[in-house]
């Protein structure tokens, strides 16, 4: 008769990180299938030409109108976190 006490690895750590990672999975296919139609609406705008799209900045995603709001440009925002000398 197995040991009830002293469980493997594969129930102790294995197993419940599965199961955890399945739930997320799931929540996150429900959170992208009910967002689904904005997106679409969105992509649609922008193609037809009535919606300007983002554009990317230094891998961050940026305002073409408001340029100084991004952190560390020229005349850019400071850093919250750091003191301006």
């Amino acid at each position: 008769m197995p040991n009830l006490t002293n469980r493997t690895l594969e129930d102790k750590v294995k197993r419940p990180f599965r199961e955890r990672c399945r739930q997320q999975n799931a929540a996150f296919d429900d959170y992208r299938a009910s967002h689904r139609p904005v997106v679409d609406a969105v992509r649609r705008l922008v193609h037809d030409g009535q919606l300007a799209a983002p554009t990317v900045a230094g891998g961050r995603l940026a305002v073409a109108s408001a340029p100084s709001a991004t952190w560390g440009s020229p005349g850019g925002a400071p850093h919250p976190n750091r003191s301006r000398r």
